[in-house]
This record gives C-alpha cells, sequence and structure tokens, in this order.
C-alpha cells in the first residue's frame, strides 16, 4: 500500500489524486493500481476500495454518453476514409473493365484486318 492525497465528491468518490499534499486533499493508503481510477473509487477507513456496482455504473454511463465533437469527427472521418477506398476499388475495376473492352476491341479489328473485311 502506498500513500496518496485524494478529493472526494458529494457522494464520497475520489475525484482527483495526488503523491504529495495538495490543499482540499486527504491522505489515504492504497495499492499503487488503483491510482488515477476516478469516480468509483471510495475511502473507507482511510483506505480506498472500488466499489464495483459504482464501476459498472460509470462504464455504462460512458458506454451510452453521446460521441463528443472530436469523436464524432473522428468517426465521420474513418467512415469518409472507407468510402474513398471503395470508390478507388471501383475505379480500378472500371479501368481494367475498359482495358479488357479495349483489348477486345483490338483483337475483333485486326480479326476483320487479317480476313480482309
Amino acid at each position: 500500500m502506498n500513500r496518496y492525497y485524494v478529493q472526494l465528491n458529494d457522494a464520497g468518490f475520489i475525484v482527483a489524486w495526488s503523491r504529495v499534499d495538495v490543499e482540499n486533499h486527504i491522505e489515504i493508503q492504497a495499492k499503487e493500481e488503483m491510482f488515477e481510477k476516478l469516480e468509483f473509487v471510495k475511502v473507507v477507513n482511510g483506505v480506498a476500495e472500488i466499489d464495483t456496482q459504482e464501476q459498472a455504473a460509470v462504464i455504462e454511463r460512458a458506454l451510452n454518453a453521446p460521441l463528443s465533437h472530436i469523436d464524432r469527427l473522428e468517426k465521420e472521418n474513418a467512415e469518409q476514409l472507407l468510402y474513398i477506398i471503395d470508390i478507388e476499388e471501383r475505379a480500378l475495376k472500371a479501368a481494367e473493365v475498359a482495358e479488357q473492352a479495349s483489348k477486345d476491341n483490338a483483337d475483333t479489328l485486326l480479326y476483320f484486318i487479317e480476313a480482309g473485311i
């Protein structure tokens, strides 16, 4: 267990961590892996403990939260990149078809020339 200094919200959950004594923080003991976990860690008798029900609620809220502006832009960017790839693949396929048609036309023209038609 390590010594940390934390700030609690009104519900008693940790909302800020520090390794040094900071104003408006209380001293607690916690395992290293708990350091910086927020909103679902409570202090019980001076020791940090994960509240698994609150942890599940925090995760649920995060999963159901609307996308931020940046997240929406990143999603739109990814969708546009996929669209561009699709267009490029279609253009390549069209070029291949056109090339094959051109070869077929050349073969047909050569046939007519050789046949004297």
